[in-house]
């Protein structure tokens, strides 16, 4: 299953990573509205901490005791225990929709609402990481 998270997860990225953005804004308000490297490198950085975020999630989600802890998913759209389909289900929904409006936005913006997830995915990881999760993938 770890094999199919990573690979739904990859090819999303991967769509991300090769799209060309066209926002339909006129050039002159807006000179640089064009997808970059950059855009892709932080799209492609989002994926993967979405994908460390996924797969520590399903670990306590599987074993929902570690030690003294009683452990659940914190995030109401999934509940206290998802599934391992329907965090991968979630996790490409949210990566497909997260390219979309970063698609959308302006670069300052775009910039910003990339680095905002980004760091939330980052800390969520790095929480699950603290409380005994291991990456498995």
């Amino acid at each position: 299953m770890k094999t199919l998270i990573a690979i739904a997860l990859f090819a999303l990225a991967s769509i991300a990573l090769t799209a060309k953005a066209e926002d339909g804004r006129p050039p002159e308000k807006y000179p640089n509205t064009n997808w970059t490297a950059r855009d892709s490198l932080l799209e492609g950085v989002f994926g993967l901490t979405m994908l460390g975020d996924i797969d520590t999630t399903d670990q306590f989600t599987r074993h929902p005791t570690h030690g003294h802890y009683a452990l659940r998913e914190a995030n109401p759209v999934l509940g206290h225990h998802p599934s391992t389909p329907e965090l991968v289900g979630y996790g490409t929904v949210c990566l497909a929709a997260h390219a979309v409006v970063a698609r959308m936005l302006p670069p300052p913006y775009r910039l910003i609402w990339q680095a905002t997830w980004i760091t939330g995915e980052g800390v969520t990881t790095t929480r699950n990481l603290s409380l005994g999760a291991k990456f498995e993938f």
